[in-house]
């Protein structure tokens, strides 16, 4: 989905499983890599679940215009606890097929 939201290619993508992942980002540990996007700057700093989508969508042309609604004082919550429900569904969204409540893990 974001390479297709990425029109003017500005990101690099990275599985969780690339061992250059504890070069770029080594205060992440490998069971968080499995649990949320993590997007990381040129500068290496770096985001992760909702705020790393504030982040992307200030980067991304196409997600302009989620930017206002992403950024509503007091609403980080609410944008954490969606991004844990996306996340949960990730594979089922992307479709995949999963077996009693259980998805691939890569």
């Amino acid at each position: 989905l974001l390479n297709r939201l990425d029109a003017t290619g500005r990101l690099a993508y990275s599985a969780a499983s690339d061992e250059r992942i504890t070069l770029w980002c080594p205060e992440v540990g490998a069971e968080e890599l499995g649990q949320h996007m993590i997007v990381v700057g040129r500068r290496g700093d770096s985001w992760k679940g909702a705020a790393g989508v504030r982040r992307l969508a200030r980067r991304l042309p196409t997600l302009w215009w989620a930017v206002p609604l992403l950024h509503v004082p007091g609403s980080m919550p609410v944008w954490r606890w969606l991004y844990r429900q996306v996340a949960r569904r990730r594979y089922l969204l992307g479709g995949h097929v999963c077996d009693e409540d259980r998805c691939p893990t890569g």
